[in-house]
């Protein structure tokens, strides 16, 4: 067995460095011997979230591949002092622990012992299925729409103080923006209901400087333990002029997307 010279560190997420709090997401190793350069991450940021509350993922998921790619292009990393430098010159959410000397002999599976040490055994993560988003944009493909809906857009709503994101929208006299959303949870349904409703109030309340006038239009996507409450969600909805669509029962939606967009005169 050939054992060689290798060097670690613990790949930490700090959200605020001057509170000197970390959890460690990743391990990264190096055996310059080997020209074996790897970084393990977490599968998601459930630790960072426990500790921290609410993280910025999108940017972490960004900061994470990026970093990924660098160390990647491992010919760029001859020694110790190489992994040091990089490792100096970091910023941003993600940081490095100290560089410490291991002695490898496979370093694939040192790395993932190391891995195990440094972060912790991953939990199982239950199974889920497609998210109403994808599930909607199949149907879409399906029918042959989805070029003609697919217009990402984001507007600012002032009443809330938030800014609404949509993937999907046409035009029937109003612009209508459509969201899928999943009521698929008994804790959440309710909250998920009552944020679309405000939400589509302050979306009748604005008006985009391109499309003018919006409505809010939710395709809802139940699970077998929420079915029970949809009567619910679609009063909850009907009382801001928030229509539902439920995701098994779209035909109409179809119907009345499809008679506007294949229209001569449509916008």
């Amino acid at each position: 067995m050939t054992v060689n010279k290798a060097y670690y560190a613990a790949v930490q997420l700090s959200p605020d460095p001057s509170r000197l709090e970390t959890v460690n997401v990743g391990a990264v190793l190096f055996c310059p011997e080997k020209r074996f350069l790897r970084v393990r991450f977490a599968s998601d940021f459930r630790r960072a979230r426990k500790l921290f509350g609410d993280v910025d993922e999108a940017l972490l998921k960004m900061q994470r591949d990026a970093l990924c790619d660098r160390l990647g292009e491992v010919a760029e990393f001859r020694s110790r002092d190489d992994l040091q430098e990089f490792i100096d010159r970091r910023s941003g959410l993600l940081r490095f622990s100290i560089v410490r000397p291991l002695q490898v002999d496979n370093p694939e599976k040192d790395l993932e012992e190391l891995f195990q040490r440094l972060v912790g055994p991953e939990q199982s993560r239950k199974k889920r299925g497609p998210r109403a988003r994808t599930i909607f944009a199949s149907v879409l493909r399906k029918e042959h729409l989805f070029e003609k809906l697919h217009r990402p857009l984001k507007v600012e709503l002032p009443s809330i103080g938030t800014v609404f994101h949509a993937d999907f929208g046409y035009r029937n006299g109003r612009f209508n923006v459509i969201e899928p959303v999943d009521f698929s949870s008994e804790d959440e349904w309710f909250k998920a209901a009552s944020a679309r409703a405000v939400e589509g109030q302050a979306l009748r309340a604005a008006e985009h400087p391109d499309l003018g006038p919006m409505n809010l239009v939710v395709v809802g996507r139940f699970a077998r333990k929420t079915e029970k409450h949809s009567e619910a969600v679609r009063r909850i909805l009907h009382r801001h002029e928030v229509p539902l669509y439920e995701m098994n029962d779209i035909q109409a939606l179809l119907k009345d997307i499809r008679s506007h967009v294949d229209a001569p005169t449509a916008n």
